[in-house]
């Protein structure tokens, strides 16, 4: 959904709005900007006395129950995750009222483009959907109007990929001015190509660490995917012959490479706004610092122990089903390790128990899927709906808050 409208200067109020948005989508699985208005009516632009008119453009994420998907494709794009120089189309030759993209990487392309990498199948999709939303964006140009674009899952990658589109393209008037991107639960699509954190991408484009708003909930694997903290990721790296191809790998290729120690495929780029929950205070939005974010999204890493939950209730049951779960996937992997297998005697208890020190942090991820119960919760946490519930339900506890606040001064 693409449209105008006027609103404070305050990137909460950008969050709000897409969070509505992904609350109330429906239909197109493509993540396809739809209902787009290009000129300025009662329902395009809402008047704000002295507010500034942005741009808003919001995209969703795939439904595959919808008829006009082809999930075959659609698949089949998503396989192909491996990072892929991006853009290979910036330069656009302008044929009357459309836009052709050259199928080659620009000569001429800014230089900061030439240090990014992407999402294959993703790159492909946001280059078409930039096609088509391009006269759009370049009237909002023309008109002074800053643009934030915002979606949920798949469609929240394809706002940054066709931001990233937008900032190098732009014939902006105002310099100091920037675009702002906002995902929900979005999968990682875009990072520097020598690695380094997914600020270079940001330092690259000229865009400050603000201009880009992750929010993940707690327990929503999506936007851990393909990052160096995806589950599957940390559970092979724990495996001495895979640690030590990735160290190869880095040695070759470089630290900063896909498939090294350090990194996975692709970065964390920009802010990172992590939703949790807790009995005593509710949902609430932590930002979290750039050194945080590994650990903090980990599954694997060592979390504060919870607090104790009363016999009998779903929390305990939980609680039970994955204690079991870990307890049961250890001894499994503990009995077949090859290390255990390998020796006899004494030495083997040794091995055994140096296996089980090696894998208790795998057994300790795996149980956050074998658990029918977290996987889901898993599901459930990665529902747009779920994003706009705990997102609505931080913003009231926090105006509760402010008003308390005032109260007591």
């Amino acid at each position: 959904v693409l449209g105008g409208t006027s609103k404070p200067n305050h990137p909460s109020t950008a969050a709000t709005a897409a969070a509505a948005a992904a609350a109330g989508s429906n239909g197109s699985p493509s993540a396809a900007a739809a209902a787009v208005t290009g000129h300025d009516t009662a329902d395009d632009v809402c008047s704000v006395p002295e507010g500034v008119r942005e741009r808003f453009v919001f995209m969703r994420g795939v439904q595959w129950s919808a008829h006009d998907v082809d999930s075959r494709k659609m698949s089949q794009m998503l396989m192909r995750i491996w990072p892929t120089p991006f853009p290979r189309t910036t330069r656009h030759l302008s044929t009357g009222n459309s836009h052709v993209a050259s199928t080659e990487t620009s000569a001429g392309a800014p230089a900061a483009s030439a240090a990014l990498v992407a999402h294959e199948g993703a790159a492909e999709v946001a280059t078409s959907l930039y096609d088509q939303l391009r006269p759009y964006l370049d009237q909002a140009d023309d008109a002074g109007m800053p643009v934030c674009l915002a979606g949920h899952s798949l469609g929240g990658s394809l706002a940054l990929l066709t931001m990233v589109l937008y900032q190098i393209n732009s014939r902006r008037r105002q310099p100091s001015s920037h675009p702002t991107c906002y995902t929900f639960g979005s999968p990682p699509v875009l990072a520097h190509k020598n690695g380094g954190g997914g600020h270079r991408a940001l330092q690259a484009l000229n865009l400050p660490p603000n201009s880009v708003q992750n929010f993940v909930l707690e327990n929503d694997p999506v936007p851990r995917a393909l990052l160096s903290v995806d589950p599957t990721f940390e559970m092979l790296k724990e495996w001495s012959a895979v640690k030590g191809l990735l160290q190869l790998r880095g040695l070759i290729a470089g630290e900063g490479s896909p498939l090294s120690p350090g990194r996975f495929l692709f970065e964390s780029v920009g802010q990172v706004q992590l939703i949790k929950w807790t009995p005593e205070g509710g949902s609430e939005v932590v930002p979290l610092d750039a050194h945080e974010v590994e650990s903090e999204l980990s599954f694997m890493a060592h979390k504060p122990a919870a607090a104790t939950v009363a016999a009998g209730t779903p929390a305990a049951a939980a609680a039970a089903v994955t204690a079991a779960a870990t307890a049961a996937v250890s001894a499994a992997l503990t009995s077949s390790s090859p290390s255990s297998q390998a020796v006899s005697g004494g030495s083997q208890e040794t091995a055994a128990a140096v296996a089980a020190g090696g894998i208790s942090g795998i057994a300790a991820a795996v149980s956050q899927f074998v658990s029918p119960l977290r996987a889901f919760q898993s599901l459930l946490d990665h529902h747009h709906g779920s994003y706009a519930q705990e997102l609505e339900a931080a913003a009231l506890r926090g105006i509760k808050q402010q008003v308390d606040h005032q109260k007591n001064k």
